[in-house]
């Protein structure tokens, strides 16, 4: 009897553990590959727009519009530690970016990532409505957040106009 219990608690426990450590193997390679692109939007509207498949960055003016600078490129530097981050986030695993919560605030920022690595693609939508984001949503939000802060240090991104106006 003692040696059934001990099996049933050591198949529970083990069950458990397994369990708390679902999150999948990242199957990237750790060298960014040849054939790696990505496009994001982000802001409120997700207006803002990084286009590395197009080669093109869009502001959001907000009261004017958006402007657009074409022929953007990042140096091969930034593409690595790009490349790194989305890795990192395990960018090509399915994610769980919606928060059940009943509290909403407004205006949100939506969010849009999509990624093209050796061949597989992935795309997620996601936003900041709720009052608090799943693990998954924080971990790409900061992805777009890193790509956006390099992105507004570049010549290109200087050039366009500021912004007028604002969001309620």
């Amino acid at each position: 009897m003692k040696k059934i219990r001990l099996f049933c608690l050591v198949t529970g426990m083990l069950i458990v553990l397994s369990a708390c450590n679902s999150e999948k193997a990242n199957t990237l390679p750790e060298k960014k590959p040849e054939q790696f692109n990505f496009h994001i939007k982000y802001g409120i509207g997700g207006k803002n727009e990084v286009d590395n498949f197009q080669h093109k960055i869009v502001k959001d003016l907000i009261a004017d519009g958006v402007a657009t600078a074409e022929n953007f490129s990042f140096t091969e530097e930034e593409m690595e530690s790009i490349y790194r981050e989305l890795r990192e986030a395990n960018v090509l695993e399915d994610k769980d970016l919606i928060k059940k919560d009943n509290c909403h605030q407004t205006p949100y920022s939506s969010y849009y990532l999509k990624v093209q690595i050796d061949g597989k693609e992935k795309e997620y939508e996601w936003s900041d409505e709720n009052c608090s984001m799943t693990r998954d949503a924080e971990e790409l939000t900061d992805v777009v957040g890193y790509i956006r802060d390099i992105v507004v240090k570049t010549d290109a991104y200087k050039r366009l106009p500021a912004a007028s106006g604002g969001y309620d």
